[in-house]
């Protein structure tokens, strides 16, 4: 009987592109990667990803109170 290995995963490192200069995050190149590495790194914690004013690319950060309450921005 043969046993079968699940394929490698990425790691979140591998999938960031850089740092950004401005902020200090790290950087990814769409919303999908940065909320799978949210996810994948802080299981149950209310992040966001949003595109970054300085160098375009989206970051993950805490989701601020009022769109956590639902008042939006």
């Amino acid at each position: 009987m043969k046993h079968h290995r699940k394929p490698a995963q990425a790691r979140p490192s591998s999938l960031q592109i850089s740092t950004c200069p401005t902020t200090g995050k790290q950087r990814y190149a769409n919303r999908r990667t940065a909320r799978s590495v949210a996810r994948r790194l802080y299981p149950g914690v209310a992040l966001r990803a949003y595109t970054c004013h300085a160098c375009g690319l989206w970051h993950i950060g805490n989701t601020p109170p009022a769109i956590k309450k639902g008042d939006g921005w």
